[in-house]
């Protein structure tokens, strides 16, 4: 019983600590240096306080060690038989201080110097470790496992690499060795890139995030709705005949041409700021690029990798307090559009999108353009593969701009006698799928090297 009860107030002491983790993941942090390299931070101490509170309220008789109460004091403590708790408040403190979600709370208790209980919590990944002694090992309840392979050569070592043998990679020490090696300098690569994302939105605010095809010539409607959208999301209020702002935050694309252009051309004309998270080379492209073509340098990154781009985007829309306004919005789009869109979608099904407060998600459904792919997830709900009413409680799909503004003016609360929208005729908006077809040749999205970029009607 003693053990069940001792689990039970580390578990909860974890919990409520990383609910300030949480809290502190997407917020400035203040850092201090403990170390040449360690990093300490105000959640560091807020996390340890709270800890040891919940603990000696239940245990006033036990001893405590904790690795920001050594820090401070420059000594380790001693280890003795009593019963004692031993607490890492935040370890992976240089993670949080880079937005890398691997970061935890770690407690454990030790009864005459034998570890007995070990709670491990990541409140970013929701992921909860636990263990008593004797007992095993769990991750959110189900039991921790071992693989019953014993030979190496038979086992799966986290990747493969190509070897020199026609038998495949060897096991032997040298070659585990440089291919761990290769995988750390990787991931390395990755987290650099992720943190330098963390730290552009960090600089240029959270916002607007527009998703879109990159294949969208600036004649076409849909770019001239995108840009009317972004430009109006950014100053369709009027309060005392001043003008004010519906989102009032920074626009974010893929940095792409299109109608992630469209995106930002809208946000330049309203004055406000723009960011983001460009590849060398968007689809339907010919050549290959770094650098964006008006945007200054410091407003957007040229991206290696996928992973980091998404997380950089995600991180663009998260509202961590209630008086942001940031938003979703999906524009027509292809493959890229499609992968980045149904990933979001996800994120927030699963309550991993990383913010605190809802964040609207909007699906522009210029022309119809999505009608179809919303008929396929209407028949998942009837193969029961999709809950009835899931997806609607997702995002909100909209026709035209007018619409859109409208969901983001009652999302935030706009009062209607302060929403003063400036859009082009609905009738421009709302036209039909079959006259959209009827006067756009099949596939007029797809630019081929005679067009030398143009895309013909």
């Amino acid at each position: 019983m003693a053990e069940e009860q001792f689990l039970a107030v580390a578990v909860e002491a974890a919990k409520n600590a990383g609910q300030i983790i949480r809290n502190g993941f997407y917020q400035t942090k203040n850092v201090e240096h403990k170390g040449q390299v360690d990093l300490v931070t105000e959640t560091d101490k807020a996390c340890e306080d709270l800890i040891f509170n919940h603990l000696r309220k239940h245990f006033p008789d036990h001893k405590f060690i904790g690795e920001e109460t050594s820090a401070a004091l420059g000594a380790t403590a001693d280890l003795t038989d009593d019963p004692t708790w031993i607490v890492d408040p935040l370890d992976g403190t240089t993670n949080f201080v880079h937005g890398f979600p691997f970061v935890c709370v770690s407690i454990g208790l030790t009864i005459s110097k034998v570890p007995t209980i070990g709670v491990v919590y990541n409140p970013i990944m929701n992921e909860l470790f636990t263990a008593v002694r004797g007992k095993g090992a769990f991750l959110n309840d189900s039991p921790i496992k071992a693989s019953s392979q014993n030979e190496l050569v038979k086992a799966l070592l986290v990747t493969e690499m190509l070897g020199t043998s026609h038998a495949g990679t060897t096991r032997d020490k040298a070659t585990v060795d440089d291919t761990t090696n290769k995988i750390n300098n990787l991931l390395f690569k990755v987290r650099e890139e992720m943190a330098r994302c963390f730290d552009l939105v960090h600089r240029l605010g959270r916002g607007a995030v527009y998703l879109g095809s990159s294949r969208v010539p600036p004649t076409h409607p849909h770019y001239l709705h995108t840009a009317e959208l972004s430009r109006e999301a950014m100053t369709s209020l009027s309060v005392s005949q001043q003008t004010a702002r519906l989102l009032d935050c920074t626009t974010w694309t893929g940095a792409g041409p299109g109608l992630m252009d469209a995106a930002i051309k809208g946000a330049l004309e309203a004055e406000k700021p723009v960011g983001g998270f460009k590849i060398a080379k968007e689809a339907g492209e010919w050549t290959t690029s770094n650098f964006h073509p008006y945007l200054p340098p410091e407003t957007y990154l040229t991206c290696r990798f996928f992973s980091a781009r998404k997380h950089g985007l995600v991180d663009a829309a998260v509202r961590s307090s209630p008086t942001d306004r940031t938003a979703v919005v999906a524009l027509p789009g292809g493959i890229g559009t499609l992968d980045e869109l149904f990933e979001i979608m996800a994120l927030i099904q699963l309550e991993r999108i990383g913010s605190t407060l809802p964040v609207p998600f909007l699906i522009l459904n210029y022309d119809s353009y999505y009608s179809k792919l919303l008929d396929f997830l209407n028949d998942c709900q009837e193969w029961g593969t999709v809950a009835p009413g899931e997806v609607a409680s997702l995002w909100k799909v909209c026709n035209g701009n007018h619409e859109a503004l409208e969901y983001l003016a009652e999302f935030y609360n706009v009062p209607s006698d302060e929403r003063n929208y400036h859009l082009s005729p609905q009738k421009n908006q709302q036209r039909t799928a079959a006259a959209v077809r009827d006067r756009i040749r099949p596939n007029s999205y797809r630019a081929t090297p005679e067009d030398n970029g143009r895309t013909k009607y």
